[in-house]
């Protein structure tokens, strides 16, 4: 696929991500649904988690070595996003911005 430089996509993201070539981003910002509702079962719980650590694994690929991850993301939810994150990236973040 040819991607201009500077452009911004709006559909699904793991989609889009299996496509991109690998080492060509700097930025990635994610933006995910939210998992707070109480009410979820656990198997929602856990096809969600894959399907998100499966969106931060072809972020990681994507990335360039000095690259940045931002997510957007609420301590509120009951996936823990942040060890899914360490997990792939083999490291703590460098630093978190709590609101």
């Amino acid at each position: 696929m040819n991607f201009r430089k500077k452009s911004i996509f709006i559909c699904d993201a793991l989609t889009l991500l299996e496509r991109l070539p690998s080492e060509v981003i700097r930025l990635s910002y994610l933006n995910p649904p939210l998992c707070s509702d109480l009410n979820v079962k656990q198997k929602m719980l856990d096809e969600y988690a894959l399907y998100l650590s499966k969106i931060v694994q072809q972020c990681h690929r994507i990335m360039l070595t000095d690259g940045n991850l931002f997510v957007h993301w609420s301590q509120k939810s009951q996936i823990d996003l942040r060890l899914i994150i360490n997990q792939i990236f083999g490291k703590e973040p460098n630093y978190e911005i709590p609101w």
